[in-house]
């Protein structure tokens, strides 16, 4: 019996240290999160008007450019954006089972990806899809300039005409309790990006509202305007998916430490109990050993 307490004992003092590392890899996350909502949060405001002005560009029918264009090919190319670290719920098996479902729908074109984050790798090696490019140094406090590489290889992949259509899979974030993989389509950008985006029923609303269409004036010119404002305004989605990523991803870490931890707590009170109950059965055995050698010597 007293082996199975020092067990127990020595459980629970596992246990209470795994405890303690969760409890801080959950303040740690929680403090992560904050930062990256507010970065989150407070470029979403400009990625929405960015978004408007493509959607407006879009419908200029007369608008000529590499970004606008569609090209002739079956090929496609998804940007999925995953973590660097594990730790974090469903977080990435969401963005693998959503990027799967998409290969899978698509089977019948060839779709290469680009990986940001390593977990994003497993992914690939699962459906044994071609990865062109894979960036896993992007870091917490992510500025814009970080990605121009990223930018710059996604606009020369569509321009040099190798790609039909650049998708991006994403975990978008919503609240700090709820967050869900979204797939958005970058390039190229034209009318049936912006109808496969759009709620049917916004659509049908601002047909009845009859909006009346915005006029676009390029100054100097019409090329030079389009050459400089295509690239950044594609470059500020991406910048945006990944800012909401790193979002969602943290607050998927903070709420799986959390669990881990109460999990821990429960642990070890039912540990405790069990400890308690083998010291309790303990001490009896040792009163009933103790009284019948007293009651022995009684008999003598």
């Amino acid at each position: 019996m007293p082996g199975i307490s020092k067990a127990i004992k020595n459980r629970i003092k596992s246990v209470g240290s795994t405890k303690k590392i969760t409890k801080a890899m959950e303040l740690v996350a929680a403090a992560k999160m904050r930062k990256a909502i507010i970065s989150s949060l407070s470029s979403r405001f400009y990625a929405k008007h960015a978004w408007d002005l493509l959607k407006n560009l879009a419908k200029e029918e007369h608008l000529k450019h590499p970004l606008l264009i569609n090209v002739k090919t079956e090929k496609e190319l998804l940007i999925v954006i995953s973590s660097n670290r594990g730790l974090c719920g469903g977080y990435n098996v969401n963005i693998a089972k959503t990027t799967i479902q998409y290969i899978l729908k698509n089977k019948n074109k060839k779709i290469d990806l680009i990986i940001v984050g390593r977990k994003g790798e497993i992914i690939s090696r699962k459906m044994k899809n071609k990865i062109i490019a894979s960036f896993v140094e992007f870091s917490d406090d992510l500025k814009i300039k970080e990605i121009s590489s990223l930018t710059q290889l996604v606009i020369s992949e569509f321009t040099k005409k190798q790609y039909h259509k650049i998708s991006v899979i994403y975990t978008d974030f919503i609240s700090s309790i709820k967050y869900e993989p979204k797939i958005k389509i970058l390039l190229p950008i034209n009318k049936e990006i912006f109808i496969d985006v759009i709620d049917e029923k916004i659509i049908e609303k601002e047909i009845k509202i009859k909006k009346a269409k915005p006029l676009i004036i390029f100054e100097p010119n019409e090329e030079s305007v389009l050459d400089l404002i295509l690239p950044r305004l594609t470059e500020v989605q991406i910048y945006q998916a990944l800012l909401e990523a790193n979002a969602s991803e943290h607050s998927a870490r903070m709420l799986a430490m959390k669990n881990a931890s109460d999990n821990a707590e429960n642990m070890i009170k039912e540990l405790m109990l069990y400890y308690n109950q083998a010291r309790q059965s303990g001490i009896t055995q040792e009163i009933a050993e103790i009284s019948s050698g007293a009651q022995s010597l009684i008999d003598i």
